[in-house]
């Protein structure tokens, strides 16, 4: 199957990114959650989550200082790019109607755009594909019913971001999943699925700004601060490498090194963003 039969036929996840007036996120979400989302998954989209950003502080380790805005992602999925667009809003009404929960969803829009900075009620949007027979459990899951992917107390996201070599990506992700992915799992965390950036528009043509480099993102919850920060010290703390082996260290080392010779300079790990 060809790149371009891809796009237009498989599902497709929409990353947003939004900029909310300080102290608004907890009215941002609730107009979401209560207002917009409802008309959105009768029309057949799919809301993964969506969740604040936050900068912790961690010893030893240099935090950015949090800006004078909140900050949020909300991550949905739909069947393909026609879906898409069919739930944009000048369209969205052929899909349900223009009833009672139309007129809610407008109230969620405009309680949003007030309390949005200038991205606007939108926000800025990502759009991610999946590699074919890739994130099949997160695919399944999420494809038949609610995604178990909200947050418990406590529990902490991270969205990892990635540049790799132009047309590495499909390595890049079988180093991950096969290398390195096996470590975490055991150690508790939970790889929720890895995704790469498709470079279209609304009307699904190529964007001009398409960059020489492939990018990706990879979504993992951890049970807390804490168990981020033990996981990523490879020091065999019993807390979190119970039940490890040799073979998976000698893998995890191997991933690394081969992740990092697809990658660019911003190494194997990726840029990240802590969400709860």
């Amino acid at each position: 199957m060809s790149q371009e039969s891809q796009w237009t036929s498989g599902e497709i996840l929409v990353l947003r990114y939004f900029r909310i007036k300080k102290g608004g996120y907890a009215d941002f979400y609730q107009a979401s959650a209560e207002k917009i989302w409802p008309y959105y998954e009768k029309a057949g989209a799919r809301i993964q989550g969506m969740w604040q950003v936050f900068y912790p502080e961690i010893n030893g380790q240099s935090v950015p200082k949090p800006p004078e805005y909140d900050e949020a992602y909300l991550l949905t999925m739909y069947r393909d790019i026609q879906h898409w667009k069919n739930t944009r809003f000048d369209r969205i009404g052929e899909l349900y109607g223009y009833g009672k929960e139309f007129d809610k969803l407008k109230e969620g829009l405009l309680v949003r755009a007030g309390l949005s900075l200038p991205l606007g009620p939108a926000g800025k949007f990502t759009v991610l594909r999946y590699y074919p027979d890739s994130d099949a459990e997160y695919r399944n899951s999420a494809s038949t019913k609610k995604p178990d992917i909200r947050n418990d107390e406590g529990e902490i996201l991270v969205l990892r971001y990635f540049r790799i070599q132009r047309g590495r990506y499909n390595e890049y992700y079988r180093m991950s999943s096969e290398k390195i992915w096996p470590y975490y799992k055991k150690s508790g965390a939970r790889i929720l699925g890895m995704w790469q950036t498709v470079y279209r528009d609304i009307t699904g043509k190529t964007r001009s700004e398409v960059p020489d480099y492939d990018e990706g993102y990879q979504l993992t919850r951890y049970k807390n601060l804490e168990h981020l920060m033990n996981t990523n010290t490879f020091d065999k703390d019993p807390a979190t490498t119970a039940g490890m082996t040799d073979e998976d260290y000698e893998n995890l080392s191997e991933g690394f090194r081969l992740r990092e010779a697809l990658g660019l300079p911003q190494g194997s790990r990726g840029e990240i963003t802590l969400l709860r």
